[in-house]
């Protein structure tokens, strides 16, 4: 599980510091203008023109230094916030605008302190929902790789880092935005997902809470979420407010884990070229044939024989060689968005293929032009080869030389965008050869 913590900003004595230094300073320049004007008063010029500028520079210093300090920080904690009015908010608006026109049309003061009232309950309403966001922390739980298209749980974690004041009615989102953004190794993508959010109806002072969440990725790929959202309506529900937490948190979605139906069409045909190939001199059974004169007479089944009138000999599999190795040709010189999606079948296909393998106890490889993977039968081996094939995308050069990519002498199953008389005769006959682009 890949866990990520944010919060909002936190209080620093350094900040203290300054705060006061430029109160301080600011206190100065306001007692030297006071003296300057009592100066002039009593007719001491120099006095008051040097308190003046004495005045003038202290407040021009604390405006250069101390005032766009405070002004960026005010300003990156507006860009956190954004806020919507609600419906119940659009209402209230309105019947203030009826009651402030009738109060000033009438000059009754009963109207006027009902409006007094109202315009204090909506200073009191932003106070309070500004209040209830901040010093909130988030965490959250999400695996690294899962299947795409396949519901996981998330946990989502909020904690009130306040000393005396709980947090009330807040929510938790995690907005996973699906960018175009890629670099020279693999590529970015995000799609807008439904927003789901965790719902926390109280939280005490110095307390956490968890919630679970089900959440969707529909495509392979890496995803990205760059931040969480902490909202609140509180307290009464004028204002829809949020505020941004950063967070920097990657989730590999593999290949789809249910094959589509041209999988359930090929298996057969897969499985049966891996025993044809993997014949040899093991304990299971593999099939029985008719008797030639180099075989070993220890493997005549002499029932078989009887029931046919002529020798019969039995057939094992090896023990020491299941190996399949699956070769994901991915170049393209002439590639257009319509090929997408019988890229997007082979991919799925290849990936299938590798679990189904997995499952009949082989070792299993992945090669790629520009990836490959050792043998293996562990779980472990297994993301590896699903992480690379989540990850892969069309490359518009010169198709690679299929004789070397399958130069592995184990059974192999490639899938090319090589069109048929195309491939190699040594790899044709060495192989189960998947033509993508006639998916």
């Amino acid at each position: 599980m890949a866990r990520q913590h944010s919060q909002a900003g936190h209080f620093t004595w350094r900040q203290l510091a300054s705060s006061l230094a430029a109160t301080l300073a600011l206190g100065l320049a306001l007692g030297a203008a006071l003296a300057s004007s009592l100066a002039a008063v009593e007719g001491n010029a120099i006095s008051a023109v040097a308190l003046a500028v004495f005045s003038l520079v202290l407040a021009a210093v604390v405006s250069l230094t101390v005032v766009p300090r405070l002004f960026e920080r005010v300003r990156r904690e507006w860009l956190r916030l954004s806020f919507r009015i609600t419906r119940g908010g659009w209402i209230f608006l309105f019947v203030l605008f009826i009651v402030a026109a009738a109060a000033f049309n009438t000059g009754n003061n009963l109207i006027f302190i009902i409006l007094s009232a109202a315009l204090a309950l909506l200073a009191i309403s932003e106070c309070l929902s500004h209040w209830n966001l901040r010093k909130l922390a988030a965490e959250i739980d999400l695996p690294e790789c899962i299947p795409a298209a396949r519901p996981f749980v998330s946990i989502f974690r909020l904690h009130n880092r306040r000393a005396w004041m709980p947090a009330f009615s807040c929510w938790l989102s995690c907005p996973l935005a699906h960018s175009p953004q890629a670099d020279s190794k693999r590529q970015k993508r995000a799609v807008d997902l439904p927003s789901k959010s965790a719902y926390f109806p109280f939280l005490t002072a110095r307390a956490s809470s968890r919630q679970n969440l089900w959440l969707q990725l529909p495509k392979r790929g890496l995803y990205r979420l760059a931040r969480l959202e902490v909202g609140t309506q509180y307290p009464f529900g004028f204002v829809r407010k949020t505020r941004e937490l950063p967070l920097n948190v990657e989730v590999v979605a593999l290949p789809e884990a249910e094959p589509p139906n041209e999988f359930f069409e090929m298996l057969p045909l897969l499985s049966g070229a891996f025993e044809s190939y993997c014949r040899g001199s093991g304990s299971d059974l593999h099939s029985i044939r008719d008797y030639r004169t180099d075989d070993s007479g220890r493997f005549l089944d002499w029932k078989a024989s009887a029931k046919t009138g002529q020798l019969m000999v039995r057939e094992f599999t090896k023990e020491d060689d299941r190996k399949c190795c699956i070769v994901f040709d991915n170049t393209l010189a002439d590639f257009e968005e319509g090929d997408r999606p019988a890229f997007e079948k082979a991919v799925v296909l290849c990936a299938n293929a590798l679990r189904h393998f997995q499952e009949m106890g082989c070792e299993t490889r992945l090669v790629t032009p520009t990836a490959s993977t050792r043998y293996g039968q562990s779980e472990s081996g297994l993301i590896e080869n699903l992480k690379i094939l989540a990850l892969i995308e069309p490359q518009t050069s010169a198709a690679s030389n299929l004789r070397t990519l399958a130069s592995d002498a184990s059974f192999k199953i490639i899938f090319t965008a090589s069109r048929r008389g195309q491939v190699p005769t040594v790899v044709w006959s060495s192989a189960h050869v998947v033509f993508w682009r006639e998916l």
